[in-house]
């Protein structure tokens, strides 16, 4: 779909809620990264107890959205 997109110059809006897991999120950001017409990530941090649950590498600082440096999708599950 986003690559059909692109064709007509159409940027990819990814939508981020709290009721979709790390994990989803994750696997949303690697997308935007991969496509030629990323246009935004919506993000929303998920709270204290999804944290004891899903270790994960990314981070969210000064509105930029960092996949880090672990291996995959950078989401462990606990």
């Amino acid at each position: 779909v986003m690559d059909y997109a692109a064709q007509y110059q159409v940027k990819s809006g990814f939508h981020g809620p709290t009721d979709i897991s790390p994990v989803g999120l994750a696997a949303q950001m690697h997308v935007g990264l991969a496509i030629h017409n990323f246009g935004i990530q919506e993000y929303m941090q998920h709270g204290a107890r999804t944290g004891e649950v899903f270790r994960q590498s990314f981070t969210f600082e000064d509105g930029y959205l960092h996949p880090g440096s672990s291996v995959g999708l950078g989401v462990e599950y606990d």
